[in-house]
């Protein structure tokens, strides 16, 4: 069978790295409240408006020093993993998929060769976790291949059949 490739974790960019750049934009806002100190501290004690802004300076950057190097690691370390061919492969058939919903408020998962996968868009993790709610390929019954680490899904390949049978044809309205 013929597989296409949907997701690979060796061409993901930066992956989920992006979490942790919300940070920047607090430690911004920290360095400012020192800036600014002498504006913010008009109606209140001196020592409180150092405080705060110390506090807040230091857990920006600690918040985004952790996640950037927790984040970075886990993924360093599956992409090491990947390509040394250290992970599992299955193919079969989705089975049992339960699909997100818009909301988000549950994982998506599904079953391939008795091996069960779970993931969310809401959820970090450096493999593959784009749920169909909100554009994600997996659908019941599509033939795959997937690579994977545990429940990190490192490659997933979906049948070339199965990607011309789930298109609309012509003379049929879009789903």
């Amino acid at each position: 069978m013929e597989y296409e490739v949907a997701f690979e974790i060796s061409k993901s960019g930066i992956g989920n790295l992006t979490f942790a750049l919300p940070g920047l934009a607090f430690i911004i806002i920290g360095i400012l409240m020192f800036k600014f100190r002498g504006k913010l501290s008009q109606n209140r004690p001196k020592w409180f408006v150092n405080a705060f802004a110390t506090f807040f300076l230091s857990f920006a950057v600690l918040w985004t020093l952790l996640a950037g190097i927790g984040i970075g690691a886990q993924q360093s370390s599956v992409r090491a993993d990947y390509i040394a061919g250290k992970f599992d492969v299955v193919e079969g058939v989705v089975e049992n998929f339960d699909p997100m919903p818009a909301s988000g408020h549950k994982m998506e998962s599904f079953t391939v060769g008795g091996v069960k996968f779970e993931y969310s868009d809401f959820v970090v993790t450096p493999g593959f976790n784009n749920a169909t709610s909100k554009g994600g390929p997996i659908q019941e019954g599509m033939p795959v291949k997937i690579s994977y680490i545990g429940n990190i899904i490192l490659k997933l390949e979906i049948a070339k059949s199965a990607n011309k049978s789930m298109q609309p044809t012509a003379d049929l309205p879009p789903l």
